[in-house]
């Protein structure tokens, strides 16, 4: 069943346990909601804007919802149980530190590392095929020019600076 409250700060706007936003309009006559539509950020969360006679302000939709619920959650981050930055619904929302919120992005395959990360320039198998030569005796230099990577790089990935997450 959906429950809707207060948004926090916002006595002219609710919030569902759904996670959805309406407005509530007054006028001379008669009481009616509009419900708003979220859009997608760049990054992947849902973001309304609310507005008053001042101005408007932007939040993400799994913010508004948790602390409208539970309360302001300052310093913590508010995390998506299931990884999915669109479920904004309040069982699927949780605050933990900020640490906790990336421990998930790993558990939750959602990581932007290797070969989804846009500035890199090499394939895991390459990086795979780098680090066992390094394990089966090759030294640095060796590698390198086998594999066409730099000698800063390959120093990096020996010494476990970058792809460490990346085990042979």
């Amino acid at each position: 069943m959906e429950i809707w409250v207060k948004a926090i700060d916002w006595p002219e706007y609710e919030v569902s346990s759904y996670g959805n936003v309406r407005r509530i309009v007054q006028t001379k006559t008669k009481t009616y909601t509009r419900q708003l539509t979220p859009y997608k950020t760049k990054n992947g969360y849902m973001m309304v804007a609310l507005c008053r006679v001042l101005g408007k302000k932007y939040y993400t939709v799994h913010r508004l919802v948790y602390e409208s619920f539970n309360g302001k959650q300052d310093g913590l981050d508010i995390c998506h149980n299931d990884g999915s930055r669109t479920n904004n619904r309040l069982e699927n929302l949780r605050s933990d530190t900020r640490a906790g919120n990336m421990s998930d992005i790993i558990k939750h395959g959602t990581h932007i590392r290797g070969e989804r990360c846009g500035t890199n320039k090499y394939k895991e198998e390459k990086i795979f095929n780098f680090k066992s030569d390094l394990k089966n005796g090759m030294n640095v230099l060796q590698a390198s020019k086998k594999h066409g990577i730099p000698c800063p790089t390959g120093y990096g990935i020996a010494k476990n600076i970058t792809w460490k997450w990346l085990v042979v």
